[in-house]
């Protein structure tokens, strides 16, 4: 088994990145508060999931890839962005909640 990092093409192609109304709706009202469904991402080759935002920002590099559910009434979309990313849009619209 290989010991680096998957990178996002090598872990599927249905993710959405198109992440500004995901971070804006289901991101910043419960920024602070426990989510639904989890945040995963990779360290030390193992998954990792987290309930908390602040958590995934103190543990994953700028450079790791975050994947997020969206649960909607009839369909579930996968997102896929970097902590990088996130900062550099919160910044960007100044919300910060946490």
């Amino acid at each position: 088994m290989s010991k680096r990092k998957p990178n996002i093409s090598e872990i599927g192609t249905g993710f959405r990145r198109d992440c500004n109304d995901f971070f804006m709706y289901e991101i910043v009202p419960v920024a602070h508060r426990k989510h639904k469904t989890p945040f995963i991402f990779y360290r030390k080759r193992t998954a990792v999931a987290l309930y908390y935002l602040k958590e995934v920002l103190e543990i994953a590099k700028d450079s790791d890839v975050i994947f997020k559910a969206w649960v909607g009434e009839w369909t579930t979309d996968i997102f896929a962005f970097t902590v990088g990313e996130w900062k550099q849009w919160e910044k960007d619209t100044n919300k910060h909640n946490f």
